[in-house]
């Protein structure tokens, strides 16, 4: 953005002020702002108020009136807060108002106050003034030359001028700072900002070079951040491909168990099937029908054997009852016998 530089007649001239986008040129943020404002008049406040409460109040102790038979309220101390001159209930006391505000958040709000000046077209751009004495007569006919009588006026000095603040510390509705004093509250009380020629050099130097402090700041952050993230991801990364490579072994494994298995049995089922598919598929002669049918019967006797052998074992532990029974019959017949006889 660039503006014209006026003379002191208020004449236009060729020269040409340059300001900083970044400075002159952003989204206003109100809210910056506000904060700005609050903490620069929190600090200003002296915090000296106090009240006295009813034990720092002179007065007697006396008694004022009987307990009972008055027909009142009773009353003990004439230093209760119900009664006139009495002390006060939760005065003020002194305290300290003043709080922090994070540097970048000080000069979002400058930069978003001269934004909102430049623009409402409220920046004026003049040749640096000299005086030799300090004359408010002679201040102020330049600023009625300047069409910027009966406004608010902040004028911006590059640095130190004691003639300039002389001249203009009488005028009702004039303020004059240093570049490097230049404030959030100062901007936005003025209706028009009058800056020196070499006053927009200062502030684009010192506005702008906290941007890049802080551009700075932040990508250091931002290369560390990443950084940090470059090394977590292949970590992660990698533990998620053993995580994968593990799931698909464990899958592999078990479907290789499942197949040997499955073989074996296929391979159980044809062998157990094909030898007793081959003597039903051939055709034997007679004489090894009948050759065969005898080791078929002795088969068949050895197995009732074992049947009967396993029978008998299981039953084995019967045997010896009925044969207990047995000789208990015996025994009682020749008792009944003898009886007889």
């Amino acid at each position: 953005m660039e503006l014209s530089v006026y003379n002191i007649e208020g004449q236009e001239t060729s020269k040409k002020v340059t300001l900083d986008d970044t400075v002159f040129g952003i989204a206003p943020n109100n809210h910056a702002i506000y904060l700005d404002v609050k903490q620069l008049q929190a600090n200003r406040r002296q915090g000296t108020h106090k009240t006295k409460q009813r034990g720092e109040v002179r007065y007697s102790t006396k008694k004022l009136k009987k307990q009972k038979g008055t027909g009142g309220a009773r009353a003990g101390s004439i230093k209760s807060p119900l009664f006139v001159g009495g002390g006060r209930v939760f005065g003020p006391v002194p305290r300290d108002y003043s709080h922090k505000l994070n540097k970048k958040q000080k000069s979002l709000a400058r930069r978003s106050a001269l934004s909102q000046k430049a623009l409402d077209n409220s920046i004026r751009v003049v040749e640096n003034i000299s005086l030799e004495a300090p004359k408010t007569k002679e201040f102020l006919k330049i600023w009625e030359k300047q069409q910027l009588n009966g406004k608010k006026l902040l004028i911006v000095l590059p640095e130190s001028n004691k003639n300039v603040y002389l001249s203009s510390r009488n005028l009702p509705n004039a303020k004059t700072i240093i570049a490097s004093d230049i404030n959030t509250y100062d901007i936005i009380n003025a209706n028009d900002v009058l800056f020196f020629e070499d006053a927009v050099d200062v502030v684009n130097r010192l506005l702008g070079s906290e941007i890049c402090e802080f551009d700075v700041e932040y990508s250091a952050e931002t290369t560390e951040n990443q950084a940090f993230d470059g090394k977590s991801q292949p970590e992660e990364s990698g533990n998620a491909g053993s995580e994968q490579s593990s799931s698909e072994q464990e899958s592999s494994e078990q479907a290789g168990g499942e197949q040997p298995g499955s073989e074996q049995e296929s391979g159980e089922q044809s062998g157990s099937e094909q030898p007793g598919s081959e003597p039903e598929s051939s055709e034997p002669s007679s004489s090894e029908q009948a050759g065969g049918e005898q080791p078929r019967s002795a088969q068949a006797g050895s197995e009732q054997e074992s049947s009967e052998q396993s029978s008998s074992e299981q039953a084995g532990g019967e045997q010896p009852s009925s044969e207990q029974a047995g000789s208990e019959q015996e025994s009682s017949e020749q008792s009944n016998n003898e009886t007889r006889e």
